[in-house]
């Protein structure tokens, strides 16, 4: 009962997704993927604190707790596909 109590409503899931940069989206999809750290940073070609800060930023735009939750929370609102 606590998770339905915890979860946002829709709406305000679906205003947070709009906020992602496309940079941001990329890393998201990469995490989607199943990719692990390293792995996104050579194929998005940044460099390791860029790509922590997109974290930083995607787990503050939608609200989330680790990157689990992240992609969750994405595939929830339509940016991700889980592959």
């Amino acid at each position: 009962m606590a998770t339905v109590l915890d979860r946002p409503a829709q709406s305000d899931l679906a205003q947070r997704g709009d906020l992602l940069t496309n940079r941001e989206l990329e890393m998201l999809s990469h995490l989607a993927a199943g990719l692990d750290i390293n792995d996104a940073i050579r194929r998005m070609g940044i460099q390791r604190r860029t790509a922590y800060r997109h974290l930083q930023n995607i787990y503050a735009k939608l609200g989330a707790r680790s990157r689990a939750h992240a992609v969750v929370l994405g595939y929830a609102l339509g940016l991700v596909r889980i592959t």
